[in-house]
Protein backbone atom coordinates (compact mmCIF):
# COMPACT_ATOMS: atom_id res chain seq x y z
CA UNK A 1 0.00 0.00 0.00
CA UNK A 2 2.28 2.83 -1.23
CA UNK A 3 -0.61 5.77 -1.27
CA UNK A 4 -0.71 4.64 2.86
CA UNK A 5 3.17 4.23 3.81
CA UNK A 6 4.01 2.20 6.49
CA UNK A 7 1.85 1.22 8.95
CA UNK A 8 2.30 0.29 12.72
CA UNK A 9 3.29 -3.56 14.06
CA UNK A 10 0.82 -5.64 14.76
CA UNK A 11 -1.63 -3.86 12.16
CA UNK A 12 -2.93 -6.09 9.67
CA UNK A 13 -4.00 -5.49 5.48
CA UNK A 14 -7.25 -7.26 4.42
CA UNK A 15 -9.02 -7.06 1.37
CA UNK A 16 -11.90 -5.70 1.43
CA UNK A 17 -14.31 -8.95 0.66
CA UNK A 18 -12.87 -10.55 3.70
CA UNK A 19 -14.17 -7.89 6.13
CA UNK A 20 -17.87 -7.16 4.35
CA UNK A 21 -20.44 -8.83 2.95
CA UNK A 22 -23.28 -7.65 0.81
CA UNK A 23 -26.33 -7.62 1.93
CA UNK A 24 -29.28 -8.17 -1.09
CA UNK A 25 -32.01 -6.94 1.08
CA UNK A 26 -34.38 -4.31 -0.78
CA UNK A 27 -38.07 -2.82 0.18
CA UNK A 28 -40.24 -4.91 -1.39
CA UNK A 29 -43.94 -3.91 -1.30
CA UNK A 30 -43.45 -2.06 1.83
CA UNK A 31 -40.72 0.65 1.95
CA UNK A 32 -38.18 0.48 5.27
CA UNK A 33 -37.52 3.38 6.58
CA UNK A 34 -36.93 6.95 4.55
CA UNK A 35 -34.98 7.48 1.71
CA UNK A 36 -31.04 7.97 2.88
CA UNK A 37 -28.28 10.03 0.82
CA UNK A 38 -24.45 9.99 1.74
CA UNK A 39 -22.80 13.26 2.44
CA UNK A 40 -19.87 13.48 1.17
CA UNK A 41 -18.81 15.42 4.77
CA UNK A 42 -21.85 14.18 6.86
CA UNK A 43 -22.25 10.50 5.60
CA UNK A 44 -24.94 8.79 5.87
CA UNK A 45 -28.15 10.77 5.88
CA UNK A 46 -32.16 11.37 5.72
CA UNK A 47 -32.53 12.32 2.26
CA UNK A 48 -34.07 16.02 2.12
CA UNK A 49 -36.00 16.58 -1.24
CA UNK A 50 -35.78 19.99 -3.14
CA UNK A 51 -39.24 19.23 -3.65
CA UNK A 52 -42.67 16.91 -2.72
CA UNK A 53 -42.71 16.28 -6.59
CA UNK A 54 -39.71 14.58 -6.52
CA UNK A 55 -40.69 12.02 -3.51
CA UNK A 56 -40.96 8.73 -5.39
CA UNK A 57 -44.24 6.31 -4.80
CA UNK A 58 -43.99 3.26 -2.40
CA UNK A 59 -44.52 1.19 -6.20
CA UNK A 60 -41.16 3.00 -7.40
CA UNK A 61 -39.45 2.28 -4.60
CA UNK A 62 -39.49 -2.17 -3.74
CA UNK A 63 -35.92 -2.63 -6.07
CA UNK A 64 -34.39 -0.10 -3.53
CA UNK A 65 -31.93 -1.67 -1.02
CA UNK A 66 -32.34 -1.21 2.30
CA UNK A 67 -29.86 -0.12 4.98
CA UNK A 68 -29.17 -0.94 8.34
CA UNK A 69 -27.79 0.90 11.25
CA UNK A 70 -24.07 -0.40 11.73
CA UNK A 71 -24.24 -1.44 7.67
CA UNK A 72 -21.76 0.13 5.26
CA UNK A 73 -23.61 2.07 2.63
CA UNK A 74 -21.27 2.45 -0.56
CA UNK A 75 -21.91 4.74 -3.85
CA UNK A 76 -19.68 3.60 -6.19
CA UNK A 77 -20.19 6.92 -8.46
CA UNK A 78 -19.41 8.58 -5.69
CA UNK A 79 -16.00 7.64 -3.98
CA UNK A 80 -14.16 10.05 -5.62
CA UNK A 81 -16.44 12.74 -3.43
CA UNK A 82 -16.35 10.04 -0.26
CA UNK A 83 -19.52 8.57 -1.35
CA UNK A 84 -20.08 5.81 1.65
CA UNK A 85 -20.15 5.68 4.96
CA UNK A 86 -21.42 3.39 8.43
CA UNK A 87 -24.84 3.89 8.82
CA UNK A 88 -26.42 5.03 12.08
CA UNK A 89 -29.92 5.21 10.21
CA UNK A 90 -32.47 3.17 9.31
CA UNK A 91 -34.14 3.50 5.40
CA UNK A 92 -33.54 2.62 1.59
CA UNK A 93 -31.18 3.90 -1.03
CA UNK A 94 -30.93 3.95 -4.62
CA UNK A 95 -30.42 0.82 -6.28
CA UNK A 96 -27.05 1.78 -7.36
CA UNK A 97 -25.86 2.07 -4.30
CA UNK A 98 -24.86 -1.09 -2.33
CA UNK A 99 -25.12 -2.17 1.26
CA UNK A 100 -22.30 -4.40 3.93
CA UNK A 101 -22.36 -6.01 6.81
CA UNK A 102 -19.32 -5.09 8.44
CA UNK A 103 -17.15 -8.31 10.27
CA UNK A 104 -16.93 -8.29 13.88
CA UNK A 105 -13.40 -7.54 13.61
CA UNK A 106 -13.75 -4.16 12.77
CA UNK A 107 -15.24 -1.66 14.94
CA UNK A 108 -18.00 0.07 12.91
CA UNK A 109 -16.97 3.77 14.35
CA UNK A 110 -13.36 2.60 12.91
CA UNK A 111 -14.47 1.50 9.45
CA UNK A 112 -16.31 4.54 9.33
CA UNK A 113 -13.82 7.23 9.77
CA UNK A 114 -11.01 4.45 7.98
CA UNK A 115 -13.32 3.57 4.59
CA UNK A 116 -13.88 8.19 4.85
CA UNK A 117 -10.63 8.99 5.51
CA UNK A 118 -9.36 11.60 2.84
CA UNK A 119 -6.35 9.46 1.99
CA UNK A 120 -8.76 6.46 1.00
CA UNK A 121 -10.68 8.46 -1.41
CA UNK A 122 -7.28 9.16 -2.72
CA UNK A 123 -6.91 5.44 -2.99
CA UNK A 124 -10.11 5.16 -4.71
CA UNK A 125 -9.75 8.09 -6.88
CA UNK A 126 -7.00 6.16 -8.31
CA UNK A 127 -9.01 2.71 -9.79
CA UNK A 128 -12.12 4.93 -10.78
CA UNK A 129 -13.19 4.35 -14.45
CA UNK A 130 -15.11 6.80 -16.53
CA UNK A 131 -15.23 9.77 -18.75
CA UNK A 132 -17.52 12.35 -16.45
CA UNK A 133 -15.99 13.29 -12.40
CA UNK A 134 -19.22 12.93 -11.54
CA UNK A 135 -19.98 9.21 -12.96
CA UNK A 136 -16.33 7.96 -12.05
CA UNK A 137 -17.10 4.60 -11.11
CA UNK A 138 -14.88 1.45 -9.08
CA UNK A 139 -15.56 -2.10 -10.58
CA UNK A 140 -16.57 -4.51 -7.97
CA UNK A 141 -13.56 -6.23 -8.88
CA UNK A 142 -11.34 -3.40 -7.50
CA UNK A 143 -13.84 -2.81 -4.48
CA UNK A 144 -13.37 -6.76 -3.67
CA UNK A 145 -9.40 -6.51 -3.47
CA UNK A 146 -9.47 -3.08 -1.72
CA UNK A 147 -7.08 -2.65 1.01
CA UNK A 148 -8.56 -2.35 4.48
CA UNK A 149 -6.16 -1.45 7.31
CA UNK A 150 -7.04 -3.78 10.59
CA UNK A 151 -5.32 -2.44 13.92
CA UNK A 152 -6.44 -4.82 17.41
CA UNK A 153 -9.63 -4.05 17.96
CA UNK A 154 -8.83 -2.46 21.57
CA UNK A 155 -6.56 0.31 18.92
CA UNK A 156 -9.74 0.37 16.77
CA UNK A 157 -11.65 1.41 19.29
CA UNK A 158 -9.32 4.04 20.93
CA UNK A 159 -8.74 5.48 17.18
CA UNK A 160 -12.56 5.97 16.72
CA UNK A 161 -13.21 7.57 19.96
CA UNK A 162 -9.92 9.72 20.11
CA UNK A 163 -11.43 10.99 16.69
CA UNK A 164 -14.71 11.22 17.86
CA UNK A 165 -14.18 13.72 20.36
CA UNK A 166 -11.51 15.44 17.38
CA UNK A 167 -13.93 16.11 15.00
CA UNK A 168 -16.34 16.74 17.47
CA UNK A 169 -15.07 19.98 18.28
CA UNK A 170 -14.02 20.34 15.14
CA UNK A 171 -17.16 20.28 13.68
CA UNK A 172 -18.55 22.86 16.66
CA UNK A 173 -15.76 24.86 15.60
CA UNK A 174 -17.00 25.07 11.93
CA UNK A 175 -20.73 25.29 13.06
CA UNK A 176 -19.70 28.52 15.16
CA UNK A 177 -17.90 30.30 12.12
CA UNK A 178 -20.29 28.87 9.90
CA UNK A 179 -23.75 30.56 12.20
CA UNK A 180 -20.97 33.98 12.21
CA UNK A 181 -20.97 33.83 8.15
CA UNK A 182 -25.26 33.34 8.50
CA UNK A 183 -24.98 36.17 10.52
CA UNK A 184 -23.21 38.56 8.67
CA UNK A 185 -24.18 37.93 5.39
CA UNK A 186 -27.99 39.10 6.99
CA UNK A 187 -26.74 41.44 8.24
CA UNK A 188 -25.17 42.62 5.00
CA UNK A 189 -28.57 42.12 3.55
CA UNK A 190 -30.24 44.11 6.13
CA UNK A 191 -28.20 47.09 5.48
CA UNK A 192 -28.89 46.91 1.46
CA UNK A 193 -32.87 47.23 2.70
CA UNK A 194 -32.40 49.82 4.89
CA UNK A 195 -29.75 52.54 2.86
CA UNK A 196 -31.91 51.86 -0.47
CA UNK A 197 -34.82 50.31 -0.02
CA UNK A 198 -36.33 52.60 3.37
CA UNK A 199 -34.40 55.44 2.14
CA UNK A 200 -35.92 56.14 -1.08
CA UNK A 201 -39.76 55.03 -2.00
CA UNK A 202 -39.55 55.71 -5.79
CA UNK A 203 -38.52 52.92 -8.27
CA UNK A 204 -37.63 52.87 -12.03
CA UNK A 205 -36.64 49.99 -14.37
CA UNK A 206 -32.98 49.92 -14.81
CA UNK A 207 -33.95 49.87 -18.66
CA UNK A 208 -34.00 53.63 -17.99
CA UNK A 209 -31.14 54.06 -16.24
CA UNK A 210 -28.51 52.73 -18.64
CA UNK A 211 -27.77 50.73 -21.57
CA UNK A 212 -27.60 46.74 -21.56
CA UNK A 213 -25.68 44.81 -23.66
CA UNK A 214 -24.89 40.73 -24.23
CA UNK A 215 -21.11 40.01 -24.03
CA UNK A 216 -19.29 37.46 -26.80
CA UNK A 217 -21.44 34.80 -28.01
CA UNK A 218 -18.68 32.20 -29.07
CA UNK A 219 -15.24 31.48 -26.60
CA UNK A 220 -12.28 32.54 -27.95
CA UNK A 221 -8.92 30.38 -27.50
CA UNK A 222 -7.52 31.48 -24.32
CA UNK A 223 -3.80 32.83 -24.26
CA UNK A 224 -1.24 32.52 -21.42
CA UNK A 225 -0.77 36.42 -21.67
CA UNK A 226 -3.51 39.22 -23.16
CA UNK A 227 -6.57 41.03 -21.86
CA UNK A 228 -8.80 39.38 -19.13
CA UNK A 229 -12.11 37.66 -19.85
CA UNK A 230 -14.83 38.63 -16.90
CA UNK A 231 -16.97 35.07 -16.96
CA UNK A 232 -19.65 33.76 -14.79
CA UNK A 233 -16.86 31.91 -12.30
CA UNK A 234 -15.51 35.71 -12.07
CA UNK A 235 -18.80 37.25 -10.58
CA UNK A 236 -19.49 36.73 -7.20
CA UNK A 237 -21.48 38.76 -4.87
CA UNK A 238 -20.44 42.36 -6.00
CA UNK A 239 -16.63 41.65 -6.71
CA UNK A 240 -14.33 39.76 -9.22
CA UNK A 241 -13.18 36.54 -8.20
CA UNK A 242 -9.89 36.25 -10.04
CA UNK A 243 -9.38 32.44 -9.14
CA UNK A 244 -10.22 31.10 -12.97
CA UNK A 245 -9.65 34.08 -14.53
CA UNK A 246 -8.61 33.35 -18.03
CA UNK A 247 -6.83 35.71 -20.98
CA UNK A 248 -7.75 36.29 -24.66
CA UNK A 249 -6.36 38.41 -28.20
CA UNK A 250 -8.87 40.76 -29.11
CA UNK A 251 -7.89 39.90 -32.27
CA UNK A 252 -9.29 36.62 -32.26
CA UNK A 253 -12.75 38.36 -31.52
CA UNK A 254 -14.68 39.46 -33.76
CA UNK A 255 -14.63 43.62 -32.77
CA UNK A 256 -18.53 44.21 -32.71
CA UNK A 257 -18.76 41.64 -30.23
CA UNK A 258 -16.55 42.93 -27.80
CA UNK A 259 -17.85 44.80 -24.62
CA UNK A 260 -14.80 46.73 -23.35
CA UNK A 261 -15.21 47.11 -19.42
CA UNK A 262 -15.14 50.47 -17.92
CA UNK A 263 -15.13 50.97 -14.61
CA UNK A 264 -18.76 51.55 -12.93
CA UNK A 265 -19.69 48.26 -15.35
CA UNK A 266 -22.16 46.03 -14.04
CA UNK A 267 -21.56 42.30 -15.26
CA UNK A 268 -24.46 40.71 -14.80
CA UNK A 269 -24.68 36.11 -15.26
CA UNK A 270 -27.29 35.65 -17.88
CA UNK A 271 -27.86 31.73 -17.16
CA UNK A 272 -26.47 28.77 -15.14
CA UNK A 273 -26.59 27.88 -11.46
CA UNK A 274 -25.34 32.18 -10.97
CA UNK A 275 -27.75 33.45 -13.27
CA UNK A 276 -28.32 37.06 -11.62
CA UNK A 277 -25.34 37.20 -9.71
CA UNK A 278 -23.63 40.64 -10.50
CA UNK A 279 -20.39 42.29 -9.89
CA UNK A 280 -19.60 46.15 -10.58
CA UNK A 281 -16.41 46.58 -12.54
CA UNK A 282 -13.58 48.58 -10.33
CA UNK A 283 -10.48 50.28 -11.99
CA UNK A 284 -8.21 47.49 -11.37
CA UNK A 285 -10.46 45.36 -13.98
CA UNK A 286 -11.32 48.36 -16.48
CA UNK A 287 -9.87 47.57 -19.78
CA UNK A 288 -11.26 43.57 -19.60
CA UNK A 289 -13.12 41.75 -21.90
CA UNK A 290 -17.25 41.16 -20.73
CA UNK A 291 -17.73 37.27 -21.14
CA UNK A 292 -20.86 35.42 -22.39
CA UNK A 293 -23.44 37.86 -20.28
CA UNK A 294 -24.72 41.19 -20.08
CA UNK A 295 -23.63 44.56 -19.00
CA UNK A 296 -25.16 47.60 -17.47
CA UNK A 297 -23.84 50.16 -18.27
CA UNK A 298 -25.61 53.69 -16.40
CA UNK A 299 -26.13 56.39 -18.39
CA UNK A 300 -25.03 58.73 -15.27
CA UNK A 301 -21.60 56.91 -13.78
CA UNK A 302 -22.55 58.85 -10.15
CA UNK A 303 -25.19 56.28 -10.40
CA UNK A 304 -23.36 52.95 -10.77
CA UNK A 305 -22.17 52.26 -7.11
CA UNK A 306 -26.16 52.26 -5.97
CA UNK A 307 -27.50 50.29 -8.65
CA UNK A 308 -24.61 47.39 -8.10
CA UNK A 309 -25.97 47.31 -4.80
CA UNK A 310 -29.12 47.35 -5.63
CA UNK A 311 -29.01 44.32 -7.91
CA UNK A 312 -27.64 42.88 -5.01
CA UNK A 313 -30.30 43.72 -2.39
CA UNK A 314 -33.16 40.63 -1.23
CA UNK A 315 -35.13 42.78 -2.36
CA UNK A 316 -34.03 42.45 -6.25
CA UNK A 317 -31.94 39.80 -6.81
CA UNK A 318 -34.60 37.13 -4.92
CA UNK A 319 -37.55 39.19 -4.89
CA UNK A 320 -37.97 39.88 -8.94
CA UNK A 321 -33.93 37.96 -10.86
CA UNK A 322 -34.57 34.70 -9.36
CA UNK A 323 -38.31 34.27 -10.04
CA UNK A 324 -37.73 35.45 -13.46
CA UNK A 325 -34.65 32.97 -14.36
CA UNK A 326 -36.37 30.24 -12.43
CA UNK A 327 -39.24 30.17 -15.03
CA UNK A 328 -36.87 28.08 -17.98
CA UNK A 329 -35.48 24.75 -17.18
CA UNK A 330 -31.95 26.49 -17.38
CA UNK A 331 -32.13 29.45 -15.24
CA UNK A 332 -31.62 31.80 -17.95
CA UNK A 333 -32.04 35.91 -17.76
CA UNK A 334 -32.39 38.06 -20.92
CA UNK A 335 -31.63 41.74 -21.47
CA UNK A 336 -35.29 42.88 -21.74
CA UNK A 337 -36.19 41.26 -18.38
CA UNK A 338 -33.05 42.55 -16.51
CA UNK A 339 -34.17 46.05 -17.80
CA UNK A 340 -37.58 45.62 -16.27
CA UNK A 341 -36.42 45.32 -12.70
CA UNK A 342 -36.96 48.02 -10.36
CA UNK A 343 -34.62 49.35 -8.22
CA UNK A 344 -34.32 52.80 -6.33
CA UNK A 345 -34.44 55.79 -7.77
CA UNK A 346 -31.67 58.64 -6.36
CA UNK A 347 -30.42 61.56 -7.57
CA UNK A 348 -26.89 61.48 -8.31
CA UNK A 349 -25.37 63.32 -5.32
CA UNK A 350 -27.61 61.35 -3.09
CA UNK A 351 -26.68 58.05 -4.86
CA UNK A 352 -23.15 59.00 -4.21
CA UNK A 353 -23.90 59.54 -0.49
CA UNK A 354 -25.21 56.35 0.21
CA UNK A 355 -23.02 54.17 -1.93
CA UNK A 356 -20.02 55.85 0.31
CA UNK A 357 -22.05 54.99 3.72
CA UNK A 358 -22.88 51.31 1.86
CA UNK A 359 -18.94 50.62 1.15
CA UNK A 360 -17.72 51.15 4.81
CA UNK A 361 -19.89 48.93 6.27
CA UNK A 362 -19.97 46.19 3.08
CA UNK A 363 -15.90 46.75 3.66
CA UNK A 364 -16.27 45.66 7.25
CA UNK A 365 -18.47 42.98 6.94
CA UNK A 366 -16.90 41.28 3.82
CA UNK A 367 -13.54 41.34 5.84
CA UNK A 368 -15.47 39.31 8.65
CA UNK A 369 -16.39 37.12 6.54
CA UNK A 370 -13.50 35.74 4.43
CA UNK A 371 -12.31 35.42 7.69
CA UNK A 372 -14.97 33.28 9.18
CA UNK A 373 -14.48 31.09 5.38
CA UNK A 374 -10.86 31.22 5.48
CA UNK A 375 -11.40 29.89 8.98
CA UNK A 376 -14.33 27.28 8.01
CA UNK A 377 -11.27 26.10 5.48
CA UNK A 378 -8.36 25.64 7.52
CA UNK A 379 -10.62 23.49 9.84
CA UNK A 380 -11.80 21.02 7.32
CA UNK A 381 -8.36 20.43 6.28
CA UNK A 382 -7.19 19.92 9.60
CA UNK A 383 -9.89 17.76 10.36
CA UNK A 384 -9.29 15.71 7.14
CA UNK A 385 -5.69 14.98 8.05
CA UNK A 386 -6.36 14.62 11.40
CA UNK A 387 -8.58 11.56 10.19
CA UNK A 388 -5.86 10.59 7.91
CA UNK A 389 -3.17 10.45 10.39
CA UNK A 390 -4.81 8.33 13.01
CA UNK A 391 -6.29 5.42 10.85
CA UNK A 392 -3.02 4.97 9.59
CA UNK A 393 -1.19 5.31 12.60
CA UNK A 394 0.68 7.62 12.25
CA UNK A 395 -0.37 9.75 15.30
CA UNK A 396 -0.15 8.56 18.73
CA UNK A 397 -4.05 8.29 20.38
CA UNK A 398 -2.92 6.65 23.40
CA UNK A 399 -3.80 3.53 23.51
CA UNK A 400 -3.53 2.03 27.05
CA UNK A 401 -2.22 -1.46 26.66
Amino acid sequence: MPWIGGIPEGWAVEPFRRLFRESKEVNGPTPVGPMLSISGYRGVEEKVYESESLIRDNDQLETYRVVRPGQLAVNTMWLNYAGLGVSELLGHVSPAYRAYWISERLDSKYAHHLMRSAIYVQGYTALLTGIRPNSLQMSRADLMAFPVLVPPLEEQRAIADYLDRETAQIDAFIAKNEELITLLTERRSALLTRELFQASTERVRLKHLGRIRYGIGEPPPYVDEGVPLIRATNVNAGKVDARGLVFVDPADIPSSRIVWLREGDIVVVRSGALTGDSTIISAEYAGSIAGFDMVFRPHDPRLAQVVGYSLLAREVKEAQIDGLSARAAQPHLNAQELGDVEVPLFTPSRAECIAARISRAWTDTEAAILAARHAVVLARERRAALISAAVTGKIDVGVVA
